[in-house]
């Protein structure tokens, strides 16, 4: 057994040392291919490296690359890529549950001790929140669009997102924290939130913005202006359902043209029905 890992080493280091120099094009090249493989193996999760063997790794490499015999058919490497991959995602799972837990744990704790902190102020829901600036201004509703600057913060003080310029959106179409935040502004207002999870992305997070599932989560607004809600427009006589035998068929006038083309249309159709009709009976 000894024997056997000392000239592995020997016979790696051999080849770690004729490669190491990469003075022929071709040295270089297979040094590229190799990197860019090691690169894209490199990217399973590290526990899930501890799932393939490496020496296995290069025997197939080389024998693929060298167009020999392959020593597993399509059938049993289909079914060992299946197996790897039902692993490395219950590695996954398993980190995932984990690092929720973490979460939790610690967003809870963050919030438990900012709300003891002076100029916080919880409301019913949970939501806590400090006022920096108070605004004069308008004070919108669920219904309004508004205008506002932000930053978003990690607890940990890592930030995820911010505006450069003031960003419009329905007041109603953001996570639960900002829609009730939002409301508490004026124009010329400016809070920071403390937004527990369950009011912000819950158990799923953000994975591009780096959210974990259960994560609070800080933000600094500041309201620049209250659009209010449009009226809503009359409904206009363009469609008019007319009910006939327990159908519902709905008549579209587009234009005088039209509306004088349609009748004639319809009693062209009931003349060409009628024989039929007759016919049945």
């Amino acid at each position: 057994m000894k024997r056997s890992v000392l000239a592995m080493a020997l016979a790696a280091a051999a080849i770690g040392a004729q490669a190491a120099n990469l003075e022929s094009q071709s040295e270089k090249s297979g040094y590229a291919v190799g990197v860019d493989l090691g690169s894209a193996l490199s990217e399973f999760n590290s526990d899930a490296k501890e799932l393939i063997n490496f020496n296995a790794v290069v025997v197939g490499f080389r024998d693929a690359f060298e167009q020999k015999e392959l020593r597993l058919t399509d059938d049993e490497m289909s079914a060992a890529l299946e197996a790897l991959s039902k692993e490395v995602q219950v590695i996954m799972q398993e980190k995932i549950e984990a690092a929720q837990k973490e979460s939790v744990e610690v967003s809870k704790k963050f919030l438990e001790e900012n709300a003891k902190k002076e100029g916080v102020k919880t409301t019913d829901s949970g939501l806590q929140y400090v006022v920096k600036t108070e605004g004069t201004g308008k004070q919108p509703s669920k219904d309004d669009t508004v205008k506002v600057t932000y930053e978003g913060r990690l607890i940990d003080g890592t930030v995820f997102d911010k505006s450069e310029e003031p960003v419009s959106f329905g007041v109603s179409q953001v996570i639960d924290g900002w829609v009730e935040g939002i409301q508490l502004l004026k124009e010329g207002g400016e809070y920071t939130f403390f937004i527990p999870s369950e009011l912000g992305y819950g158990e799923f997070g953000q994975a591009w913005a780096g959210i974990l599932p259960g994560a609070a989560l800080v933000f600094d607004v500041k309201l620049v202006e209250v659009v209010a809600a449009p009226k809503p427009e009359p409904v206009s006589d363009i469609s008019t359902p007319a009910i006939e035998e327990g159908k519902v068929e709905v008549v579209e006038v587009r234009d005088s043209k039209a509306a004088e083309e349609k009748p004639a249309a319809a009693e062209e159709a009931k003349s060409e029905e009628k024989p039929a009709e007759a016919h049945k009976h």
